[in-house]
């Protein structure tokens, strides 16, 4: 009887944690702002509790969607979707003039990260032996807790030696870095 390799393909889970890592981070990063955007655009305990609010109802309202519409798109047109979404949003972030600007933004980041997940989830079955399905998620899965303690030590520095701004662009550069990588 053989045994399956714990790892068959470790560059490919790479890939998949790089992915959810830079995602969650760029989802999450609400929790990071909030002194900065609190200062920056005088928002009050509600304005930030909207802010975080809206990055969820975004994945939660459209999950379902994403979902559906993941099930049929190409693989390289839903990444593109979903970085493109998070990334953009990220981007944009730095030049928002406004609270509701940001809402929005926030909003999209949600819907990009409801197009991620399944989308990776779906590429693991695709790609993985049944047997190893679950290990290739967890693991992808895993990118998301270890890329919040990793922003939490980094990007607190960055925004006060940078500017909050910068964090938003070393996170799209990031998200837009990881999707090349998958392109090719």
């Amino acid at each position: 009887m053989s045994k399956t390799p714990v790892i068959s393909n470790p560059g490919l889970l790479a890939q998949f944690f790089a992915l959810i890592a830079v995602c969650t981070m760029v989802n999450f990063s609400y929790s990071f702002t909030n002194p900065f955007l609190h200062l920056h655009f005088s928002l009050d305990k509600q304005q930030l509790g909207f802010l975080a609010a809206a990055t969820s109802s975004g994945n939660l309202i459209f999950s379902l969607l994403s979902g559906i519409w993941t099930d049929r798109a190409p693989f390289h047109q839903a990444l593109i979707a979903g970085t493109g979404l998070i990334g953009g949003a990220a981007l944009l972030f730095t030049v928002a003039g406004s609270y509701y600007t940001l809402l929005i933004l926030a909003g999209a980041i949600g819907v990009g990260y409801s197009i991620i997940l399944p989308l990776t989830n779906k590429r693991v079955a695709h790609l993985f032996p049944v047997g190893r399905q679950a290990f290739a998620i967890g693991l992808k899965q895993s990118g998301g807790p270890r890329a919040m303690a990793v922003g939490r030590a980094t990007r607190p520095l960055l925004a006060v030696n940078r500017g909050w701004q910068s964090m938003y662009v070393v996170m799209a550069l990031a998200v837009g870095a990881v999707a090349l990588w998958w392109a090719y």
